[in-house]
């Protein structure tokens, strides 16, 4: 359940990454073409509001998919460790 949980959240991510790319891109040409504006200005932040969720979802998903390899690297250095105080 949570690799799959995991992995939901990286491609939800990952899915979202590019549209607002695209979006930022296109505030970006906007900008260049007609200058400033608050209502271009007010919608920048919000792109970047969002840039900032996705990114720190990505992170968590990575975070979560380091620990995970660390609690079996330990489960595996626990199974090591028994199996080598059964042969002493």
């Amino acid at each position: 359940m949570v690799i799959a949980q995991q992995r939901l959240l990286s491609d939800v991510s990952h899915e979202l990454k590019t549209p607002l790319t695209r979006f930022q891109l296109a505030t970006a040409l906007i900008r260049r073409r007609h200058g400033e504006g608050y209502e271009l200005t007010h919608i920048e932040t919000e792109a970047q509001r969002l840039d900032s969720m996705i990114n720190d979802l990505l992170v968590l998903s990575r975070n979560q998919h380091k620990n995970k390899v660390l609690q079996e690297v330990l489960k595996a250095n626990d199974l090591v460790r028994c199996a080598s105080m059964m042969h002493v």
